[in-house]
């Protein structure tokens, strides 16, 4: 890569050494190729940084995509879980309620001894 620094410093020295037209006209092509030079690298610079930008967005927006994707799944999910979860509670329930009602049964049969006895009392038929 061509160094602007060192392009001034060879202009400077032609205009040091002669004063000529042509040696002034070769200085200032010099020097306008040092301007060029250095715009042309910082024009480089922006477009890398652009250029990174860029990347990182991408990267952002696959990651935010996926985000989404797993939201939508999530809530479109969350109403058959809640319906599997009220299913299960109410079969439990009724599991529950059969087997008290079995217990209760017996209870009246072995006219009222034992603890469970006592607590399904309230429940007799008097």
């Amino acid at each position: 890569m061509i160094d602007p620094e060192r392009i001034r410093a060879i202009a400077a020295a032609l205009l040091e050494k002669s004063a000529d037209n042509s040696s002034i006209d070769r200085a200032a092509q010099l020097l306008k190729l040092a301007s060029e030079t250095e715009n042309q690298a910082a024009q480089a610079a922006k477009c890398a940084a652009e250029e990174q930008k860029l990347r990182d967005d991408l990267v952002d927006a696959r990651a935010h995509r996926r985000f989404q994707e797993l939201k939508a799944d999530i809530m479109a999910l969350t109403p058959l879980l809640t319906t599997f979860v009220l299913a299960g509670t109410l079969v439990l329930q009724l599991f529950q309620f059969r087997e008290q009602s079995r217990e209760i049964e017996r209870g009246g049969a072995a006219s009222g001894r034992g603890r469970r006895n006592r607590a399904a009392a309230p429940f007799r038929r008097r």
